[in-house]
């Protein structure tokens, strides 16, 4: 006989209905961040992600009003930092930076975990104690234990977290990197490192990387997933000035297009293959002659291993004069592409 009345956990249509729609309810960030659940902010190594990150956690841990222009909605005033690729000497002098830009000196509410045998552990016995906006883990793969390809175990190793932010109405924000070379591509969700459960884990996620064509000062922020957003909030980058002093950054504009990508050059073909053969010799690799290359022209910008790999087919002597008897480095680009695809056109 089956027992009457609602099992534990579970809620009506009509109760969800009748919510209150607050978004300052919902969003810590908003519209990006949620109170309750997980996001991450991926991106390659050096462009600024824990510095970004640090800053988000000191607004929420001093209780400023909005971050990056954007409003933050904070309700405890407190946020914790697992930094496993830092330490706390080496963290001083940016969080010292960063304290002054904001107007501080000292920041009791702002707790940071360097070294620990057992992190779950850690930020589990702190939310028994303590209320917490933000925790940031910085980086997710170094407390994961198991396969990041592997689904199942990122599923699996993901619950326990997600339960904890829903248990003490909190929000993990997990620092994360591309794959290798995904800066040489428009932003995407599924350039993360790893299977792509940890994607669909996730409510929001951002992609910071450093701004092609632009200021070294400049970086380029997109959202590349929001459960939460419009499509026209989504794949716009904003474009974020880093100040070396203070070490924060501010947002400067937005982008209306992913221009973030370094567009490859339209380099002169004819002249850059006539450069290689008067370098190549017989036994020396593509990389190699790149790096003669580059000591010969340093103030000119020269083609990469992938540009010389695409024109085969003219270093090969089918094309532009260039003689078949081609030394040992061109020779060794058979292996690398068909000889049966035809040429690739150059994209400026």
């Amino acid at each position: 006989m089956l027992e009457s009345g609602p099992k534990k956990g579970w809620i009506t249509g009509t109760e969800i209905l009748n919510l209150a729609e607050d978004d300052k309810s919902r969003f810590l960030w908003e519209p990006f961040i949620p109170k309750v659940g997980m996001v991450a902010l991926a991106g390659a190594s050096d462009c600024g992600k824990s510095t970004l990150v640090r800053q988000l956690a000191i607004s929420i841990a001093t209780k400023q009003k909005t971050f990056l222009g954007s409003p933050l909605n904070v309700n405890h005033g407190r946020a914790c930092y697992i930094a496993t690729e830092d330490e706390q000497y080496g963290t001083k002098p940016v969080l010292q930076k960063q304290l002054k830009g904001f107007g501080f000196d000292a920041l009791d509410t702002l707790h940071f975990d360097f070294e620990s045998e057992n992190f779950y552990k850690d930020v589990e016995t702190f939310l028994s104690e303590f209320r917490v906006d933000l925790i940031v883990i910085d980086a997710w793969l170094d407390i994961f234990q198991g396969n990041p390809n592997d689904a199942a175990a990122v599923r699996s190793e993901l619950k326990p977290w997600f339960r904890l932010a829903k248990k003490h109405e909190c929000c993990f924000l997990l620092l994360h990197h591309n794959v290798k070379n995904s800066e040489n591509s428009d932003p995407n969700k599924n350039k993360l490192n790893g299977s792509q459960a940890l994607e669909a884990k996730l409510r929001c996620i951002f992609e910071l990387r450093m701004a092609a064509n632009a200021p070294s000062d400049e970086r380029h922020l997109t959202i590349i997933k929001g459960n939460y957003l419009p499509p026209e909030q989504k794949n716009k980058p904003w474009i974020l000035k880093l100040d070396s002093e203070s070490m924060l950054f501010t947002k400067i504009g937005e982008s209306t297009r992913l221009d973030g990508v370094a567009k490859r050059k339209g380099y002169d073909r004819d002249l850059w293959l006539a450069r290689y053969k008067e370098v190549a010799k017989d036994g020396l690799s593509i990389k190699s002659v790149v790096g003669i290359l580059d000591e010969k022209f340093p103030d000119e910008e020269v083609p990469k291993m992938t540009w010389f790999k695409e024109n085969k087919v003219a270093m090969d002597g089918r094309s532009n004069g260039i003689e078949n008897d081609r030394p040992t480095a061109l020779a060794s680009l058979d292996s690398l592409v068909d000889p049966t695809i035809e040429e690739n056109p150059l994209r400026c």
